[in-house]
């Protein structure tokens, strides 16, 4: 019952939010209980082009949304985003609010045209 309706959920946020275009690439975020994971999928094959995670940073905040920056910082310089025509953000189930918000504004900081 409990997973028929995260998927439910997952499945109108993508809808609508047009994540489902074939033509445009995708950053999708995943927030576990200690760790933070972004990557870039291309949405026709399925395959992840470049990810990061919270667990391989270098230096570590004590606040988390300055680790949360400093990853957006990471994901935005280890690939170049020129060779993309367009890209979506797919925050899955997760609000826009807290560190998926402020991993998003620092993407759109560093540059990136979501």
């Amino acid at each position: 019952m409990k997973r028929e309706t995260f998927l439910k959920r997952k499945e109108k946020i993508s809808r609508r939010d047009g994540v489902k275009n074939l033509d445009a690439h995708r950053i999708t975020v995943f927030r576990s209980n200690k760790y933070f994971y972004a990557s870039i999928i291309e949405n026709k094959s399925g395959n992840v082009l470049h990810s990061v995670c919270s667990r391989d940073l270098a230096e570590k905040a004590s606040v988390p949304s300055d680790n949360i920056k400093s990853l957006a910082r990471k994901l935005c310089s280890g690939f170049d985003f020129s060779i993309l025509k367009t890209i979506n953000f797919d925050r899955g189930v997760y609000r826009y609010h807290g560190l998926v918000k402020v991993f998003v504004e620092e993407v759109r900081n560093s540059g990136v045209k979501i």
